[in-house]
């Protein structure tokens, strides 16, 4: 689930292949064929991402309900969220692979070197980095202008991984 920037909406995904945004007037949206997995609202609150375990991430346009889908993943993505600037999205994926689309030219890329899934994946304030922790319970934070990948360790579990600011 995700919250809005403005905290009026609320973003849920169900096991049904369904996204629903809850406000005064519940709107559902529909277009993934399975289980929507991650969501997250563009710091402006006018878009959400989500992504589906049909191998789809979408960016929904919140004012007309539509969404497009970005291409180029190949594996299922676990968690979506988006860059401090609106304009870029993180997606990690199953396989351990992160990627970037540019959210205006629909170009992306892929930055390797996680050693397994991600349970979440979180941005920065400032953009410049992902982080998302593993099952062991590593944490993982990547430079994503460089591709450089910290590995912290100390956790004994899986966790949660957030970032406020």
């Amino acid at each position: 689930m995700a919250y809005s920037p403005d905290g009026q909406h609320l973003a849920s995904a169900g096991d049904g292949g369904t996204l629903r945004v809850w406000d005064l007037r519940s709107r559902t949206l529909t277009g993934h064929t399975g289980p929507v997995i991650s969501v997250a609202y563009s710091p402006d609150g006018q878009h959400l991402a989500s992504a589906g375990q049909d191998g789809t991430v979408r960016v929904w346009d919140l004012a007309t309900e539509e969404s497009r889908t970005l291409t180029g993943n190949t594996e299922t993505v676990e968690a979506v969220a988006y860059r401090s600037d609106g304009q870029h999205l993180a997606g990690a994926s199953a396989g351990g692979m992160l990627r970037v689309w540019d959210l205006v030219t629909g170009q992306s890329r892929t930055l390797t070197g996680y050693i397994e899934p991600a349970g979440a994946v979180v941005s920065s304030p400032d953009g410049q980095h992902t982080a998302n922790i593993v099952g062991d319970g590593t944490l993982q934070v990547q430079d994503l202008h460089t591709g450089r990948l910290r590995t912290l360790t100390g956790y004994t579990e899986m966790g949660e991984c957030q970032v406020n600011g």
